[in-house]
């Protein structure tokens, strides 16, 4: 998995997450490509300081280093959502969630390939949610 085909992964997820006739600019798709791209990161170097075999494990190791890296609260919701999240239906999602446990793996089968890939998806879908949220509750009260 080359950058560019994950890049156009996040875009794809980005565009059937947002509302039909939404269309976001090319700076909202170039920070949720960087965001993806950082929570990789911060996934990879949480998992190579301790490995876990389930998913309640991973909770009291991973937990606290994930939010030295992103605040308590988005990280714990994050993996509240991905203890939640369920193999996705949809096409980007579904190949999102892939690419990133692949990236994560790189190359072996862990147990927290797809918790991380998850993780960084549900934050993907919660930031673009929020967006969304602060964007429409914006047009319905302009500033004046």
């Amino acid at each position: 998995m080359d950058e560019a085909e994950l890049n156009s992964l996040v875009v794809k997820a980005v565009l059937k997450a947002l509302p039909v006739r939404w269309v976001p600019s090319r700076s909202f798709l170039t920070a949720s490509v960087q965001i993806v791209q950082s929570l990789v990161d911060a996934w990879l170097a949480v998992q190579s300081s301790s490995e876990f075999q389930d998913l309640k494990q991973a909770r009291s190791l991973y937990l606290p280093l994930l939010a030295s890296l992103v605040g308590d609260a988005c990280a714990t919701a994050w993996w509240q959502d991905a203890e939640e999240f369920q193999v996705p239906t949809s096409a980007p999602r579904r190949e999102l969630l892939q690419a990133i446990a692949t990236i994560l793996g790189r190359g072996r089968s862990l147990p927290g390939n797809e918790a991380g890939g998850a993780w960084v998806c549900c934050a993907l879908e919660d930031l673009v949610g929020s967006t969304v949220v602060a964007l429409t509750a914006k047009a319905r009260h302009p500033v004046t």
